[in-house]
């Protein structure tokens, strides 16, 4: 009878994780859909940097914030007009690198040189 608790322990456990694993990926899904797009305030992308930071590029009205998230609160990086026009509305979004390279430029790199 030992074997049988102990593949009645097996199962469950694994019935436990793949529990826990589905909510997670649906709980986590319907947060960032929720977080992401209020009615005014419209997260465009956000990109984890370390450990409880990340980097966010939120759209706000007619303008455009690049915002440092960290445990101790939130950090202005830059601001710009934002450049809309209703065929952008319905287009995706830029991709977040594409964003960051044409508001600062492109720096080079030591490795990027081909020499």
């Amino acid at each position: 009878m030992g074997g049988i608790s102990l593949l009645g322990a097996v199962f469950t456990l694994i019935l436990v994780l793949a529990l826990a694993y589905w909510c997670s990926r649906f709980l986590g899904s319907r947060w960032n859909h929720v977080a992401g797009n209020g009615k005014k305030i419209h997260i465009l992308e956000q990109i984890p940097i370390g450990t409880d930071k990340r980097l966010l590029l939120i759209r706000y009205g007619e303008k455009e914030y690049l915002l440092g998230a960290a445990q101790g609160g939130f950090t202005l990086i830059a601001s710009q007009e934002a450049e809309l026009n209703n065929t952008e509305l319905s287009e995706p979004p830029k991709a977040f690198s594409q964003i960051l390279r044409a508001r600062f430029g492109r720096e080079e790199r030591k490795g990027d040189r081909n020499e």
